[in-house]
């Protein structure tokens, strides 16, 4: 993956965490996901769904989210109780 140099310069400073700029992109864009979600959450925009609905989605973007940043997969049945996805 190619960065625009603007990234590439805003996420090099190592004073910051340390990591490469597509690692510091990666963490950034897990970071927005989540705290996206969780506002979502928070704000009730998601409350026509159920708790298990709201759940299951959350936990199938905490997977997408790791898979993403080359993470490995969670072992089957993580966490409890929560239905693997399909496929």
């Amino acid at each position: 993956m190619t960065l625009p140099p603007v990234l590439v310069e805003a996420f090099s400073d190592k004073m910051l965490h340390g990591a490469d700029p597509a690692t510091e992109l990666a963490l950034c864009h897990t970071w927005a996901s989540l705290h996206g979600y969780v506002t979502l959450e928070a704000y009730g925009n998601l409350s026509w769904h159920g708790p298990e609905v709201r759940e299951s989605l959350f936990l199938g973007l905490v997977r997408m989210l790791a898979e993403a940043m080359g993470l490995p997969e969670p072992a089957a049945g993580w966490p409890a109780a929560t239905p693997l996805p399909a496929g």
